[in-house]
């Protein structure tokens, strides 16, 4: 094949040779090539690895690199998954290199010529030829075999050339879409301090399948900054360690190419019980010379309750009695003495038995007296007992009764119990006799009122009765 060039006859790029002009040349190179090979460095027995479809793009950063100019077309650029976001269509793209003709296909068929846009160009660090064509997918078309076919609408990239064709990966077009409402929203949650958390979130559904992010009081969470932030493989939000810092409004936030949504805010509320603090130190006596009393305090505030948390249990303030010993001198225009504590006199002797039969005696807080803010005698000072060695008497007539211990005691109780049990025994024997009594004389006193027995039934019918007598017969006509 022969191109005409301005007067001169000149090959064209790839046509063979005649080889009676380049014989000679090529002797010559090999002599060359036979003469230096001692001195070219080793060259490994291992192929060169050649670059496999996608590679060598300045994308993938490997150039052309081990393709020569008879090698089949190279893909410089796969299609990707495209969607149709409302009514944008989807854009596909695919870049080859060594090919003479780039087109898609998409279910077994050629798209619409006008759908497709081509266009080529030189690579100016290579010097090779690139061409890349890209693909405008309508929604109609991808729901019209949608319905048809359950694959969906499907497109692959063929690069053509003299030496061969490749054909890139095949991709999937759809119609992207997110769900107005959450599968399962956060919710408001109160816990502990330092308690594991999960905030819950399942996006709505969606093509593609959306991601969760969150936000925090709505500013983006930096999970960087917040090490004890996690999220979980289905959206939720996890808290290792729950924190007071940690409260706030949480909301999750799923989007996709078609659309984003937010969820309604989740409050969350680490609370933190109260405790107690050290006690402090017990203040002077409230006294300068005698009794007094001093004091100490604790507060609630080692934590103090927060967000809702249990107030401390107990006492805030303890007091407790104390005493002074006040030196001589003067001491507030007042003399100023020891504290002197009361304590007990022996008992008084007991009193004459009552008529309760009981006696008395007391005691007094006056060896010594409390003096000087000393403290008063503990204990009764008064007590009663019952009368022992025969001093208590009846009260009526000129008997005497003798009341000793407990035995003379446990004797009169007995002896009560007996007379009652005697005293039930009789009862239970009276009642029924009395009441046998009474039915007897109501039945013998029921019979004389009947006129209707069988001597008024014989006198009333008019039969002769004969009635035998000791001394005579006696004979009745009725």
């Amino acid at each position: 094949m022969v191109k005409w060039v301005q007067g001169e006859r000149r090959p064209l790029p790839g046509s063979p040779c005649p080889p009676q002009q380049h014989l000679l040349p090529l002797l010559l190179l090999m002599l060359l090539l036979l003469a230096a090979a001692p001195l070219l460095p080793p060259v490994s027995a291992e192929p060169a690895p050649q670059p496999g479809p996608g590679e060598g793009s300045e994308e993938a950063g490997g150039g052309l690199t081990g393709v020569t100019d008879d090698s089949p077309p190279v893909f410089l650029e796969q299609p990707q998954d495209a969607y149709v976001i409302k009514n944008k269509p989807a854009s596909i793209t695919c870049r080859a290199a060594h090919a003479l003709k780039v087109h898609f296909k998409c279910n077994g068929g050629v798209p619409a010529p006008n759908t497709e846009t081509e266009s080529a160009f030189v690579d100016p660090m290579t010097g090779v030829r690139v061409m890349e064509v890209q693909l405008q997918v309508e929604k109609s078309v991808v729901e019209g075999v949608g319905d048809q076919d359950e694959a969906g609408y499907t497109c692959h990239c063929v690069a053509w050339s003299s030496r061969g064709q490749t054909i890139s990966r095949t991709v999937k077009v759809a119609t992207a879409y997110l769900r107005r409402y959450f599968e399962e929203p956060p919710y408001s949650q109160s816990v502990p301090l330092e308690q594991h958390v999960e905030l819950r979130c399942l996006p709505p559904l969606g093509r593609p399948q959306p991601t969760s992010t969150w936000h925090k009081d709505n500013l983006p969470i930096d999970f960087n900054l917040h090490p004890s932030y996690k999220i979980s493989s289905e959206g939720s939000l996890l808290i290792l360690s729950a924190r007071p810092e940690d409260s706030g409004n949480y909301t999750c936030v799923a989007d996709n190419v078609a659309a984003k949504r937010v969820s309604d805010p989740a409050l969350l509320k680490v609370y933190v019980d109260g405790a107690w603090s050290s006690w402090s130190s017990w203040t002077s006596c409230s006294s300068r010379c005698g009794r007094g009393t001093q004091r100490r305090s604790r507060t609630c505030s080692a934590p103090t309750p927060l967000n809702g948390g249990a107030a401390c249990q107990g006492l805030a303030v303890q007091r407790t009695d104390c005493s002074h010993l006040c030196p001589g001198g003067d001491c507030q225009d007042e003399p100023c003495e020891e504290a002197v504590d009361g304590s007990w006199a022996s008992w008084s002797s007991w009193s004459t038995c009552g008529p309760d039969c009981r006696h008395h005696r007391q005691r007094s807080c006056s060896a010594p007296s409390p003096q000087h803010g000393g403290r008063y005698c503990s204990g009764d000072d008064f007590t009663s007992s019952n009368c022992t060695g025969g001093m208590c008497r009846s009260g009526r007539g000129s008997s005497v009764k003798m009341y000793g211990d407990k035995s003379t005691t446990e004797e009169a109780t007995a002896a009560a119990v007996q007379q009652d049990i005697t005293l039930i025994v009789v009862l239970a024997v009276l009642v029924p006799l009395v009441l046998l009594l009474l039915v007897v004389v109501f039945r013998k006193f029921n019979r004389k009122d009947r006129h209707d027995g069988p001597l008024y039934e014989i006198a009333a019918s008019g039969v002769l009765l004969i009635l035998y007598d000791s001394h005579c017969l006696v004979k009745l006509d009725l």
